[in-house]
């Protein structure tokens, strides 16, 4: 459930944006990442159906008139993840000013919009989404209860002035991004938000999936634990690039999989390590016999790394701290890690510092790896399997 939050006549004060100039860039990039509450199957549709809605007119602007204010392809685009929801533009230097404009209207005066609504929820339910996406979010949404307050009432709840984080990227210069969101938002105030009904999960016809996501899954971690790094590190090695375990053990040696991924997924309080790889559907008790079977050859392959396996490790991660790269185990994003492009460096600024509390440092980071020695990294890998219980996405079929 969602607290009832209080309209005031006064508005808070302007968000803090972080600027992340970004060399040989010739556009601004604007993230804007809001926490989202503990939500049950309804408000997590509720909040899918809002990301479709805040992209959409508000009181000041089009859905087309921000598209022609926008470089092309840098058009308002929102998604919500378990802990957060993003919204995302990009404009010229020049138009930094117009593209906080419009994030402030999306933010504060987007119109619920029934036919937008409606148009999502006649197709979301039932497409036929990639069996990779399924495994990645396999949270219930309660589609067939949703009403607009359910909407609305989240919208009041998550975009408020002091629950949202900004960051502008690339050809910055430097104060204008913050200059021109405290002119933008300076009319922008709290709002009343309804306490979201509860709802259970909508249950679709059965499906015969072609293939099944598998998955081993390590205990949540804090994002002021001290092993951070550490942890990071040990996916690289359990699952980035080709000579990694996963990819060593589950495509080389077994041939199972042809998508096998270590990745760093968001949590409400936290982050949670997983290991995915996508195999051929199989009976449930084959399944589980064959997870707990790489399990197990997982750790001997742990028990057997080197001081080459922590060397390339060490220089995966400092390419992924300092550059971003798409073979990084970052998943802040519903489908794909982070990359290297400014979209993704901005947004990864905001994330990062809405969900620690601090500005993302690359080359703190990459230090933070160099100081990892073997054992840590075993001990950090090991800890990922050795309590971990394996999950099915979805429900393979019985034999």
């Amino acid at each position: 459930m969602i607290a009832v939050l209080l309209a005031i006549s006064i508005a808070a004060a302007p968000a803090h944006v972080i600027e992340v100039p970004i060399a040989g860039t010739d556009f601004v990039s604007i993230a804007a990442v809001c926490p989202l509450p503990q939500l049950d199957p309804l408000g997590r549709a509720a909040a899918d159906v809002l990301a479709q809605v805040v992209t959409n007119d508000n009181d000041s602007y089009t859905k087309q008139e921000m598209r022609d204010l926008c470089i092309p392809g840098g058009a308002p685009r929102c998604y919500a993840m378990a802990d957060h929801m993003t919204i995302e533009l990009s404009v010229l230097p020049a138009d930094t000013g117009a593209g906080m404009r419009m994030l402030a209207a999306m933010v504060s005066t987007a119109r619920m919009q029934i036919d937008v609504m409606n148009a999502y929820l006649l197709t979301e339910p039932y497409r036929h989404k990639a069996v990779w996406s399924l495994g990645l979010d396999d949270q219930d949404r309660a589609w067939d209860r949703l009403r607009v307050t359910d909407i609305s009432g989240l919208y009041h709840y998550v975009f408020r002035p002091d629950n949202i984080t900004i960051a502008a990227g690339g050809d910055v210069r430097a104060g204008a991004p913050q200059s021109a969101w405290n002119e933008a938002s300076q009319r922008w105030v709290r709002q009343h938000a309804t306490i979201q009904r509860q709802g259970v999960p909508f249950k679709d016809f059965p499906r015969v999936y072609p293939s099944h996501v598998l998955e081993l899954r390590g205990p949540e971690v804090s994002p002021a634990d001290p092993k951070l790094a550490a942890k990071v590190l040990a996916l690289i090695a359990l699952g980035g690039g080709k000579s990694s375990s996963l990819f060593m053990d589950i495509r080389e040696t077994r041939a199972i999989s042809y998508r096998q991924e270590a990745i760093l997924w968001p949590t409400l309080n936290g982050f949670v390590p997983r290991l995915l790889f996508q195999i051929k559907p199989l009976a449930l008790d084959d399944e589980l016999k064959q997870i707990e079977e790489i399990r197990k050859d997982l750790l001997e392959d742990i028990d057997k790394w080197d001081v080459n396996t922590l060397a390339r490790a060490k220089g995966f991660g400092s390419i992924m701290a300092t550059t971003g790269m798409e073979l990084g185990p970052l998943y802040f994003r519903p489908t794909a890690p982070l990359s290297s492009s400014v979209e993704d460096q901005t947004v990864l600024a905001a994330y990062w510092r809405m969900k620690t509390g601090t500005n993302w440092d690359g080359d703190a980071m990459s230090e933070a790896f160099t100081a990892v020695d073997l054992p840590t990294l075993k001990e950090q890998a090991a800890g990922m399997l050795g309590v971990s219980l394996p999950v099915l996405h979805p429900a393979p079929k019985e034999g």
